[in-house]
């Protein structure tokens, strides 16, 4: 809040809101904030947090940084988060196939494995609730829950497929079950 002669000024953004509908598109909270040549300037913030997120304490930290800075950082974190992307998607393609060509179950619980702990990074990261469904609050709170589900699920099938512990002793299928 940007208190005006009248009344205030204000912006809304935070993680019940869709990155679309951000004062800027990204996937961390930003303002714009036009700063006076001198003189000084009165903010008021609002904040509403919610502890569901894994136990996680809570901080605010609050950071000035020019537009050209700022596009900088996001732009660099944002390449090395695709190039991070792109080596999974790699191995799950490149799992996927061997399992195409060979019928080895082992290939595909991996490259399930795989998908599903990407998925539970992207999820973390906030990437597709900021490019693939952007007006699903609250399945962007409960996805990474169910992503990482699924990464355990597939990680021990996976175990179990590639040390064949059907056929070793019980204790040890048991253990990975």
């Amino acid at each position: 809040y940007i208190p005006l002669a009248e009344s205030f000024d204000h912006e809304h953004s935070g993680d019940w809101v869709s990155p679309a509908y951000r004062p800027i598109r990204s996937h961390t909270v930003a303002f714009p904030l036009a700063l006076p040549s001198e003189g000084d300037l009165t903010l008021y913030v609002r904040v509403k947090g919610d502890a569901r997120l894994y136990g996680e304490g809570r901080r605010l930290t609050v950071s000035l940084e020019r537009s050209e800075s700022f596009i900088g950082e996001t732009r660099s974190f944002n390449y090395l988060q695709g190039t991070y992307a792109g080596i999974v998607l790699a191995m799950v393609g490149y799992n996927f196939i061997l399992f195409l060509g060979l019928r080895e179950r082992t290939y595909l619980y991996y490259s399930l494995y795989v998908l599903s702990f990407g998925l539970v990074w992207a999820a973390r990261a906030d990437f597709p609730f900021e490019y693939l469904w952007p007006n699903f609050v609250q399945w962007n709170f409960d996805s990474d829950f169910y992503f990482a589900g699924c990464a355990v699920f597939f990680s021990a099938v996976f175990v179990r497929s590639f040390f064949n512990l059907r056929r070793g002793p019980k204790a040890w299928d048991m253990a990975v079950w």
